[in-house]
């Protein structure tokens, strides 16, 4: 099977990447996580529950390896070494990037956290913790399953209307 790369931010300070590899999430995280120990980085894997929960990632979370991060859908960071990821189907993962503050988020959007606004608790986090202007900000959002693949069950949509 073919896989893509898609490069979503690259900046001297920052890049976010989308894979389409085919492996296991837990196996390619595992095999990161012993890279960047060795390194004393740290890989974040927020156990998604498709809500708006963020975890800021500082310092004493160095070196860690693998850090698993339960009921977790989204991280910020402005430690280097700390590589925050998260794991898409058919949902979007959101990227944000202060240049003022060297700071990074990573989000999952799934539809419920969507409507429960994730992209902004993301927003807001890096606020409180950096300082963050929102209109500095750098975001991106990732590829996702299209309409021809997926479709929006009626009372989701409700939801949303």
């Amino acid at each position: 099977m073919q896989y893509n790369e898609i490069t979503i931010l690259d900046t001297a300070a920052a890049a976010g990447f989308f894979t389409t590899r085919n492996t296991t999430a837990k196996a390619r995280r595992t095999a990161l996580a012993e890279q960047a120990k060795t390194f004393g980085g740290t890989i974040a894997w927020p156990h998604l529950v498709h809500g708006t929960h963020i975890v800021q990632l500082t310092e004493e979370h160095l070196g860690k390896g693998l850090l698993e991060l339960p009921d977790t859908d989204g991280c910020i960071t402005d430690v280097p070494g700390i590589a925050l990821t998260v794991t898409c189907g058919d949902c979007l993962p959101i990227y944000l990037f202060d240049p003022q503050h060297q700071a990074i988020g990573l989000a999952h959007a799934g539809w419920k956290g969507t409507l429960g606004g994730i992209a902004a608790s993301l927003v807001a986090a890096m606020q409180k913790a950096y300082g963050t202007d929102p209109a500095q900000l750098i975001g991106r959002v990732g590829p996702g399953i299209s309409p021809c693949c997926f479709q929006v069950r009626k009372d989701c949509y409700e939801q949303f209307t």
